[in-house]
């Protein structure tokens, strides 16, 4: 530190220096900003220093001064600022060496955490949105999970699709560069939308039936044939065909759900009383096409006298050709017995059928 006579030898002093470390402790959503003293000194371990604190806004604005080891400071508002810290050895030298250690941080406000959905239905995407905000801050952390488990880290949202029903908990977790973080946890009730149409019916032509329809809060059959109000869950309806129908149902939060029911028409007969089995193509048997509902039915044909001529069963039953053991059956009055072997028409159908050529 100082310097000898010219021929003289001299011993300096040795030279004292300190290292300034120290530690920063910033709290989420506080201005109040925590100091720990960590420096070091050369060549004399026991030594003890000064310390100088100053604490600066991010364009070197003196704030504050502090003059111990660990201290603590409140800045005026939420900012990116400074802290220096000047470290001299209190040493009786004059050999001794200042240093300064100065660091930027930011004070974050606390974020918010937030987001938002779409519709959740089974088996249907959804989206999360995210709807985050901090008055002061970047966050920069987002976490997303579905009963703890990670599904995404996207800072605007993501996408997921809901297999299984039940109870989910969708949560969201960010943080901003100082490590100031918010959880933000929200119930998921996911539930089937479980359409029911009925079970498939049989109905007997041109008589009322009433669909069975049920599983939402709103419904829509398709198509409208034969109903009095396609919006009802139990709609009226009058049919003179099969018809199927499409049920739409909608859930009271709003997911949707399809089924369809069969009304298996049971179709009045329509008997000839006449037929020309001449073979000029025109009414040449005697049919009824509407025996093909009727699986069980069975028919006869007598003639005048009581002699039984004619016998078929099952829904394959063939037309009458007008003849036994293929020649023709005199012109003339024939009398049929159906019988339809059906719980809802259990009557035989009984008349007579005229033969001309």
């Amino acid at each position: 530190c100082g310097q000898g006579s010219a021929g003289k030898k001299v011993i300096l002093p040795p030279i004292y220096f300190g290292e300034a470390r120290f530690g920063v402790k910033t709290n989420c959503g506080n201005l109040q900003v925590d100091f720990y003293d960590s420096s070091i000194l050369s060549n004399a371990n026991s030594a003890t220093f000064n310390y100088q604190w100053q604490f600066l806004s991010k364009n070197n604005i003196l704030l504050g001064n502090a003059f111990q080891p660990n201290t603590s400071f409140v800045y005026p508002n939420y900012d990116t600022v400074k802290a220096r810290l000047i470290l001299t050895p209190n040493i009786l030298s004059n050999c001794s060496k200042a240093d300064t250690l100065e660091k930027v941080f930011v004070l974050s406000t606390k974020p918010i955490a937030a987001f938002s959905n779409g519709l959740v239905c089974l088996g249907r995407q959804v989206n999360f949105l995210n709807g985050s905000s901090n008055a002061f801050g970047a966050i920069v952390h987002t976490g997303w999970t579905i009963n703890n488990t990670i599904v995404g880290n996207n800072a605007t949202g993501f996408t997921y699709t809901f297999n299984q029903g039940g109870n989910y908990t969708v949560a969201l977790k960010v943080a901003t560069a100082n490590g100031c973080s918010n959880l933000l946890t929200k119930p998921i009730v996911v539930e089937p939308a479980l359409a029911n149409a009925g079970k498939d019916t049989i109905v007997r032509e041109g008589e009322p039936f009433v669909l069975q329809g049920s599983g939402g809060v709103n419904y829509l059959w398709q198509p409208s044939i034969g109903l009095d109000d396609i919006t009802k869950a139990n709609a009226i309806g009058v049919l003179n065909n099969n018809q199927q129908y499409i049920l739409t149902i909608t859930t009271a939060q709003g997911c949707v759900g399809f089924d369809t029911v069969l009304i298996k028409v049971l179709r009045n007969l329509k008997i000839p009383n006449a037929f020309s089995p001449n073979g000029d193509g025109i009414n040449d048997v005697w049919s009824i096409e509407q025996l093909k509902d009727y699986p069980n039915a069975e028919v006869q044909i007598f003639n005048r006298n009581g002699q039984l001529l004619y016998v078929a069963k099952g829904n394959n039953i063939a037309a009458w050709m007008g003849s036994i053991n293929n020649k023709p059956v005199p012109v003339g009055a024939y009398y049929y017995v159906i019988t339809l072997n059906n719980a809802l028409r259990n009557k035989p159908f009984s008349g007579w059928v005229m033969v001309v050529r």
